[in-house]
């Protein structure tokens, strides 16, 4: 019986391994793009927060001549915490406000059990890790009065922070370490 088995193995070319081959390949290219569109969402929540406090900003300032320093007053139905971010409003003046999403996830690392090769055990110590690079990032937004008209603009962080910028030096250009969106 085992040799009629190993027949049946001999039999297999290499244009029967090419649908498996190619199956591989594709797999380990989409993979890691479908993991990386749960960061992308995630930062997008924040990207449309910072603007609707932005947007509400301005209309609040229409109607009431001033900024809000607090997220309900602005009537968007929006939270101070979501479940990766955290936002906060800064009025640093009756000209500028400045809202922060701040990533929630307080550790710029995480712990990696270690296991033994081939048994599986786990032992009683674990690996520090570093965040990736494609862990979430800090936006900030800034509204501001130019010309007796309300402005506004979004910066996001370069590198992924725990830090939202805040920092303003000037109303059109982003703390240092963001970029504007």
């Amino acid at each position: 019986m085992s040799t009629k088995q190993s027949a049946n193995f001999r039999n297999i070319s290499l244009v029967d391994l090419i649908p498996l081959i190619f199956g591989v390949v594709v797999f380990s290219i989409v993979l890691p793009s479908f993991l990386n569109q749960a960061h992308v969402n995630k930062q997008s929540e924040a990207k449309q927060y910072i603007s609707s406090i932005n947007k509400g900003q301005q209309a609040y300032y229409a109607k009431n001549g001033e900024f809000s320093d607090n997220i309900p007053d602005l009537g968007l139905g929006a939270s101070s915490e979501t479940a990766n971010y955290s936002y906060k409003i800064k009025r640093v003046n009756s000209m500028t406000v400045i809202i922060t999403g701040t990533n929630k996830n307080k550790k710029s690392y995480y712990h990696k059990p270690i296991n033994l090769p081939f048994f599986g055990t786990r032992l009683p110590f674990s690996q520090r890790i570093r965040l990736p690079e494609n862990a979430l990032k800090s936006y900030s937004g800034i509204v501001y009065i130019k010309d007796g008209t309300t402005q506004t603009m979004i910066c996001k962080t370069d590198k992924p922070s725990l830090i939202a910028p805040d920092n303003f030096q000037s109303f059109d250009q982003c703390p240092l370490g963001s970029s504007e969106l």
